[in-house]
């Protein structure tokens, strides 16, 4: 009877340990995980919890049965929650039991030694012995811990078999766990095939809608991060400075990247050398001593997936992922930026030549303006000051500048129009240069369009800190024109090879612009100048006389004029010849020109006369002008071959007087110098 008394009370213990096994690994908490996928800090709290938990109910609910419970706590909390919570249960339990006076050995020791002992037994590798047998060498022992006990044998078998049916029970939750662990994955890993299949097709549909380079990069990288499902990403393209990648598009991060974050083109980027088709996972990023990754660790990244995108063999841009959590990114995750990657040369190299066509259409179109600009006109001093402007607005350069071949010296070149020159004694220095420079762009026939200056060309121009410049010849039909120049100062240009076509196109332009309007001038002045004197002739005089006398009327302004004959003339030319009277004429007209006012318009009337129009001059004013000319006329001397001659004139004013006629003005000046010759010549008569 007392046999049958035992054994019901074995199983009847071995009954209440497998429920309370089966309950706690098939237990759902509130916040729907299992035990083995909570957190450690959870799995902490939850091990004090179970503790005191079966131990309040083993002494105050279970009797007898409690000291097996503290042991079945220590197994559960070692096998379920890993190390190093079985031999923290153990500790627990030893000092409770211990207290309740139901410990086995001095001190509850036993409890201490499960607790060390199913800890260890994860250092053993036993992966190639079956789980059942696997799981009787660990019960035996447990077992043998507890052998010092009464009916030693039937507890040594008791609790073997205990521990065995715990361990089964538990092996057989981590089997489901790990079951369902690996359907999730399977799920995971078609679920981010899908993606892939879905990024590439939102890379087409977005694509497709795309022109800009910047917007395929901004698209890469969102469509990235979506499918990653994740906040943080960026893409980094050719710098515009030579032999470095910077940040061109960005999800989530800080615009100082913008600035700050520059890569050296090398063959190890973030530590690491990138490969076609292949990306870098790295899950530490706080280990890794790498200069490119120091704005990630400064942000509190931890994990980065890199991946290169490679056009014609290689590196254009470098797409890249991160996140905060330590070993977040995995190898399924390569699959669905792959596609991305591999789809990323075609979209860019797609955006490139879209922005290149919109180049050369902005170009053409600028041409166009351009043409139309310096050609609205046929004015020499319009364009020469257009196409210096349309310089400045189209390249946004700090100055430029327009040389022209001198008429009279070839080998000369004038600064005819200029912006942004410095207005000190740094002009003329820089003037001097510019010629230099532009002299030698000339006879190499070859323009000068750089980025950077040399480094002797910046000593040179240290006073204004040059850092790029233009100078173009301007040449029509193989004749050198001059050229333009322009310059950057502070900081250099990125001058594209489109840019350069554009510039010479452009040059083209403005060369044939002012050709043209060279031309026109000449002709202009051939129809409007005297050939011998170059002053303006009669006809322009009539002309210029007219339009005066009209705006004198209609704003009530003063207006008088001059007619001037040289004394003697005729007997001039019949002593010297007309040689040194032609000498004569050209000497006066520019004696004339000299005198003159910039409102003033001085013109050739006939043979030996000269007449000069005076715009708000009233009849004072007239005479002590005509009078000074008398003066200057006088002491100017004509000298021809060994002859040094004089001459005088005879000079006739007259003010116009309100609602007179033109005739009327001309005829009273020719009277007055009629009477001027009359009174003995060298001298000036005012009309009445």
């Amino acid at each position: 009877m007392g046999e049958i008394t035992l054994g019901i009370y074995l199983l009847l213990k071995l009954s209440i340990f497998i429920s309370v096994t089966y309950l706690i690994t098939n237990f759902k908490f509130s916040f729907g995980k299992k035990v083995t996928d909570i957190s450690k800090k959870n799995k902490f709290y939850l091990n004090i919890s179970f503790i005191l938990l079966l131990l309040f109910l083993g002494s105050y609910f279970l009797g007898a049965y409690n000291i097996g419970l503290y042991y079945l706590v220590i197994i559960l909390s070692g096998k379920l929650l890993g190390r190093p919570y079985g031999l923290i249960l153990g500790l627990i339990a030893a000092m409770y039991s211990n207290y309740l006076g139901i410990n086995l050995y001095s001190f509850a020791l036993e409890a201490i030694l499960i607790g060390v002992a199913i800890d260890l037994i994860s250092f053993f590798d036993l992966k190639n012995i079956d789980d059942k047998l696997e799981n009787l060498y660990i019960s035996l022992v447990l077992a043998l811990i507890l052998i010092y006990q009464d009916d030693l044998i039937v507890n040594f078998i008791f609790n073997t078999l205990t521990f065995w049916v715990t361990l089964m029970i538990i092996n057989n939750y981590n089997r489901k766990i790990q079951l369902l662990k690996d359907k999730e994955k399977e799920l995971e890993d078609v679920s981010l095939t899908c993606n892939s299949l879905t990024g590439l097709h939102d890379i087409n549909n977005r694509m497709s809608s795309n022109f800009t380079l910047e917007e395929t990069y901004d698209s890469l990288v969102e469509i990235g991060c979506e499918q990653l499902g994740i906040n943080y990403g960026g893409l980094l393209a050719e710098s515009e400075e030579e032999g470095y990648f910077d940040i061109k598009s960005f999800v989530g991060l800080d615009r100082k990247y913008l600035k700050k974050m520059k890569i050296k083109k090398s063959n190890l980027y973030f530590g690491h050398p990138l490969k076609e088709s292949g990306s870098v996972i790295i899950n530490s990023l706080d280990k890794e001593e790498n200069e490119d990754a120091t704005l990630f660790i400064e942000d509190g990244f931890k994990s980065l997936l890199i991946s290169p995108i490679f056009i014609e063999g290689d590196i254009k841009a470098i797409v890249f992922f991160l996140h905060k959590e330590e070993g977040f990114f995995s190898n399924r995750h390569l699959m669905p930026i792959q596609t991305i990657v591999e789809q990323a040369p075609l979209v860019i190299e797609k955006a490139h030549f879209f922005e290149k066509m919109e180049r050369n259409v902005a170009g053409l179109s600028t041409l166009q303006r351009t043409s139309n600009t310096i050609n609205s006109t046929l004015n020499l001093d319009e364009v020469i000051n257009l196409t210096v402007d349309v310089v400045m607005g189209t390249m946004g350069v700090s100055m430029s500048g327009l040389f022209l071949v001198n008429d009279e010296n070839e080998d000369k070149l004038d600064l005819v129009a200029s912006v942004g020159f410095p207005q000190n004694e740094d002009k003329e220095k820089l003037i001097n240069l510019a010629e230099e420079i532009a002299w030698r762009t000339i006879k190499e026939d070859s323009p000068l369009i750089t980025d950077e200056v040399p480094k002797e060309a910046k000593e040179k121009f240290d006073f204004i800190n040059l850092m790029s410049a233009v100078i173009i010849p301007l040449k029509v039909r193989g004749r050198v024109l001059g050229v333009i120049a322009a310059a950057q100062v502070g900081f250099k240009r990125n001058f594209k090879e489109a840019d350069r076509r554009f510039l010479t196109t452009l040059a083209n332009q403005m060369a044939i612009a002012i050709e043209n309007a060279t031309i026109y001038k000449q002709m202009e002045e051939l129809a409007t100048r005297d050939g011998l004197t170059k002053l303006y002739n009669h006809s322009y005089f009539q002309n210029s006389l007219r339009r005066e006398i009209s705006m004198a009327n209609r704003y009530n302004r003063e207006l008088s004029l001059i007619i001037m004959d040289i004394d003697n003339f005729k007997d001039f030319n019949d002593t010297y010849g007309h040689q040194v009277g032609d000498e004569v004429l050209k000497n006066l007209a520019r004696l004339l020109e000299a005198e003159a006012r910039d409102t003033d318009i001085v013109a050739r009337y006939g043979g030996e006369e000269f007449t000069i129009i005076l715009p708000e001059t009233d009849s004072e004013g007239v005479v002590i002008m005509a009078e000074r000319i008398n003066k200057r006329v006088r002491e100017m001397v004509v000298s021809y071959d060994n002859l040094r001659l004089k001459v005088t004139i005879s000079i006739g004013a007259a003010n116009y007087k309100f609602g007179k006629s033109q005739k009327e003005l001309i005829s009273a000046a020719d009277n007055a110098l009629y009477q001027a010759k009359e009174n003995g010549k060298d001298q000036t008569c005012l009309a009445e």
